[in-house]
């Protein structure tokens, strides 16, 4: 086991160096605040030997900051977007996060990368168990309407980039509005 703990330049650019220095066929990326169920390791592994996939994901538990919890589905869309993507989940084969690293441009460098997977044609596979649990809080929830405007406009760049339509735009607008509404109202509540 290899244990690197150093100054990074944000978190897409500590889970580049992780990818490097991985030893194993496929990765598994989790974020500090988040943890895997016993098994998760093992369930994917599992699924990459029977499946040989380039990228694979599962079921997520979201943690609620109350305590309570709900069960966000994985799945395929044929309409690509991030509804049923879990990130936290996310299993890759090391030599394509080498082959197409995070650019390490914002938030939504994960987007790029699935979007890169979907558009390359690449074997993507969902194991419909939960294999991770994510706490509901920190960097991808707290949000301004300032900063749901830059997200706005930057998920719509990366989508561009791999060349999805103004649909896209259009999906994400209303995932990311209704995202602050609900968690305004949630806030609210705990007040």
């Amino acid at each position: 086991m290899t244990v690197l703990s150093e100054p990074d330049h944000g978190m897409y650019d500590a889970l580049n160096k992780g990818a490097r220095l991985a030893h194993g066929e496929i990765v598994g990326q989790i974020n500090a605040d988040d943890w895997y169920e016993s098994d998760a390791v093992s369930r994917m592994v599992e699924l990459y030997q029977r499946t040989g996939f380039d990228m694979a994901y599962a079921d997520l538990r979201m943690i609620n900051p109350d305590g309570t919890s709900w069960i966000k589905k994985a799945k395929i869309d044929r309409f690509v977007n991030t509804r049923h993507w879990n990130h936290p989940t996310q299993f890759t084969r090391r030599e394509l996060l080498l082959e197409h690293p995070y650019p390490c441009e914002c938030m939504s460098d994960d987007l790029d990368l699935l979007l890169w997977l979907r558009s390359s044609g690449k074997h993507i596979e969902v194991l419909n168990e939960v294999i991770a649990n994510f706490t509901v809080e920190g960097m991808s929830h707290s949000k301004s309407r300032e900063e749901i405007r830059d997200r706005i406009r930057t998920k719509t760049k990366i989508y561009h980039r791999y060349g999805y339509s103004f649909l896209h735009m259009i999906d994400v607008s209303l995932v990311e509005i209704g995202k602050f509404v609900l968690e305004t109202g949630a806030r609210k509540k705990l007040q």
